[in-house]
């Protein structure tokens, strides 16, 4: 599939000397108004934009900082026929791949748009340290390592993204972040779908859309970047019905084609299931993984959060006993990551030694049987009785650590006479 070239410029000789050059590699289009660069690129999407800096009505520096300022990660090409050394040292400090002298040599065009087209692929480089809250993304695994391929990909080019997520999953800062690295210039708008209530709901709805990406007259190339939205990110699509939740998705693919609305606004949704919803098939899809598909992050991630929340509550927190280990590479984690975080966050506010022991996790009886039951399974031994036994010698043993080895409070905890407790802990070997 061809590449893409947006070509800036008002002469109608140069526009056919240039698309001469490149057509047979590249699919170009021509916009002879500084006007439409900005619609240009969010309708064309292009992989290298060219400017002619001797534009009648603008000079080229100046719509190259507009299309900067909402494209930074977008390779552009500039050429002039003045023979002005600082004019190309100030395009190049502004960010300008390439400045050019006209007339242009054929063969140094296509050299430098190919170089343009090389590395604007790499151009958008994801970095978690850019951004708060984000100790949930680190890790090596594959699921995870290409996830984050994804979403700079995403972030890279402009089409609307969809994003599928499980509960318990911030969501919402993977929006940010591919806002954040493609749109930085302009302002992220999120809208809660799930906050609209039932009364009115449609004609509440659609004025709200409506409002936030219509495409304003007083909006030109020279106001402001900061001004205009960026990203409209829609958050809770499977709150609404999904035959309301189809004609949303057929109403943002239709208004960007049609122009209805501001077609560089960057469109993101965000869903738990997909079923019974048409019109995915017209948005880049990301499913986030969930925690119980990323096991062999956890420990760079618990690593992540001793850190954070030791700092926070100023502990010298520094590492998980292997108990607690066990546990938690046996849990499944249907609170996602928010309740791995939650989960931590607790102990390490309650931990009064260098290291969290059982005893610091605020968990219940589920959550600590489920965890035990996988441990035995994970051991091939099925039996019924050899699980009962390794659940309740667990638990016995938590709950005494608990009660700092308080016999009297921890029969009383499990509800059993202290003399049958005392007798348990003695069959178990505890």
């Amino acid at each position: 599939m061809k590449k893409h070239i947006l070509l800036l410029e008002d002469d109608s000789k140069t526009a056919a000397q240039i698309t001469s050059f490149l057509e047979h590699l590249y699919k170009i289009n021509v916009v002879p108004d500084p006007e439409e660069a900005l619609d240009a690129i969010a309708e064309y999407k292009p992989d290298v934009l060219i400017i002619d800096y001797d534009l009648r009505r603008l000079n080229g520096l100046d719509v190259y900082r507009n299309c900067a300022g909402l494209y930074p990660n977008l390779k552009t090409i500039m050429m002039s026929s003045l023979n002005d050394v600082p004019l190309a040292v100030r395009a190049a400090k502004l960010g300008v791949f390439e400045f050019l002298h006209k007339p242009l040599d054929g063969e140094v065009l296509l050299a430098k748009v190919g170089e343009a087209v090389q590395s604007g692929a790499s151009a958008v480089q994801l970095k978690l340290s850019d951004f708060g809250d984000v100790e949930w993304l680190y890790g090596p695994s594959g699921i995870n390592t290409n996830f984050l391929k994804l979403v700079e990909k995403s972030a890279s080019r402009f089409d609307s993204v969809a994003l599928v997520a499980e509960a318990g999953i911030d969501v919402g800062k993977i929006a940010r972040i591919v806002h954040q690295t493609s749109k930085p210039n302009r302002r992220f708008v999120k809208i809660d779908l799930s906050a609209f209530s039932e009364e009115n709901f449609e004609a509440h709805l659609w004025n709200t859309i409506r409002e936030v990406l219509s495409k304003r007259e007083d909006v030109s190339v020279s106001r402001n970047s900061r001004e205009r939205i960026g990203t409209a990110y829609f958050e809770g699509l499977s709150s609404i019905p999904p035959q309301s939740a189809s004609s949303l998705l057929e109403y943002f693919t239709r208004g960007k084609q049609t122009g209805k609305f501001d077609p560089s606004i960057r469109i993101i949704v965000s869903l738990v299931e997909r079923e019974g919803i048409k019109g995915l098939e017209q948005f880049d899809t990301l499913v986030v993984p969930s925690l119980k598909q990323r096991k062999e992050d956890l420990p760079i991630i618990i690593d992540m959060y001793l850190d954070k929340f030791s700092r926070k509550y100023q502990k010298n927190v520094s590492a998980i006993s292997p108990k607690v280990a066990a546990f938690l590479a046996y849990y499944d984690f249907p609170g996602n990551y928010f309740e791995l975080r939650d989960i931590l966050a607790q102990a390490i506010l309650i931990c009064r030694d260098e290291v969290v022991n059982l005893q610091d996790l605020p968990v219940n009886w589920n959550m600590f049987s489920y965890a035990v039951s996988q441990r035995v399974f994970a051991s091939l031994d099925f039996s019924l009785g050899n699980l009962r036994l390794n659940l309740e010698k667990n638990y016995l043993a938590l709950v005494s650590s608990v009660f700092g080895g308080d016999d009297a409070a921890a029969a009383r905890f499990v509800d059993m006479p202290k003399s049958v407790y005392l007798e348990r802990r003695k069959s178990l070997n505890l």
